[in-house]
């Protein structure tokens, strides 16, 4: 109850680990000894990574916010605040659920001009993300 630079380093840790997120990756030849009873059969060499997921991620970083806040690094807080509302799907419902975090109220004047600049970009925000092409430049 008080180690917030424990803490700290604990979520950037986790950030690490491996969680929801995976990708399939082939293994290089030879990584698997023909005959290897330890193993099962692997005829393809195909190997699963998992990491991190992008909604673990981001909350990962909104803890470590609130410990930063805790620690008296409001800037650094806020920079964290912002990345974790630009990963998430409903960014409009994390603003509500933040705005009555009692761990932030220190930030709450600045999550409120954040929450509204914000929501001006909300409509050619919504309207780009549903056009979204690759290699189309939005001006």
């Amino acid at each position: 109850s008080g180690d917030f630079e424990g803490a700290v380093k604990w979520f950037e840790k986790a950030k690490s680990l491996p969680g929801e997120g995976y990708d399939v990756v082939r293994m290089s030849p030879g990584s698997q000894t023909p005959g290897d009873k330890s193993q099962p059969p692997n005829p393809r060499g195909l190997q699963e990574k998992r990491f991190a997921s992008p909604a673990q991620l981001a909350i990962a970083d909104y803890n470590i916010a609130c410990c930063e806040l805790k620690l008296g690094r409001k800037e650094d807080a806020l920079r964290r605040l912002e990345a974790f509302v630009g990963a998430v799907s409903n960014p409009e419902a994390q603003f509500e659920r933040m705005l009555r975090d009692p761990d932030l109220v220190e930030v709450r004047g600045e999550l409120e001009a954040m929450q509204k600049a914000k929501g001006k970009q909300g409509l050619f925000g919504g309207i780009k993300k549903l056009f979204d092409v690759p290699f189309v430049e939005w001006k």
